[in-house]
């Protein structure tokens, strides 16, 4: 038994000359691009979310002016909303857009004059999925579900290794690999 999971959250920063998907607004201040995406809400509870995922990847790309390498740079402002209290641990964007890491540069901090925890991040031009996790002090074991909430109904992709030990050896052998999109 395991979790779910619940489908990435996306945004669209393709333009600059107008707001993609769940882009508030575009800026051009102190000689960069900003871009500022819609308050989250934290959904533990929450019913299911249909979305059409990248299932965290990125997808870079500059509609502005198009031909390879000509993406720009976006400073990408978070803004996460919780009816509850976080404590005992911090909360990190995250997907490709911060290598499957717990990036420091992408830890959400509270700012108390908004009640919003925020975080900003130098992102190129494109198509992101992501989410937030949780990491409980002390530890590097990352929550998905302690913002993010859990479905049985979320698509995912799962890697299945088969090792078969043969008798009288002391090592397992790979004997088969199988790639698995599990959906309802």
């Amino acid at each position: 038994m395991f979790t779910g999971g619940s489908e990435f959250r996306t945004f669209d920063i393709k333009s600059l000359r107008y707001n993609g998907n769940r882009i508030v607004s575009v800026r051009f201040l102190n000689h960069t691009n900003n871009a500022y995406i819609v308050e989250d809400l934290a959904r533990p509870f929450g019913a299911y979310e249909t979305n059409t995922t990248l299932k965290g990847r990125c997808y870079y790309k500059n509609e502005d002016f198009p031909g390879e390498n000509t993406e720009d740079y976006v400073f990408t402002h978070f803004a996460l909303r919780s009816d509850f209290q976080i404590k005992d641990g911090d909360v990190y964007v995250y997907g490709e857009l911060t290598d499957w890491q717990i990036n420091p540069k992408a830890k959400l901090v509270y700012n108390p004059t908004s009640n919003y925890w925020e975080a900003s991040l130098f992102l190129k031009q494109g198509y992101y999925n992501y989410q937030y996790v949780f990491v409980k002090n002390g530890t590097n074991i990352i929550d998905e579900t302690y913002i993010e909430g859990s479905h049985w109904e979320t698509k995912n992709d799962y890697t299945v290794l088969i090792y078969l030990r043969d008798e009288g050896t002391v090592y397992d052998k790979l004997i088969a690999v199988n790639y698995l999109t599990i959906s309802k």
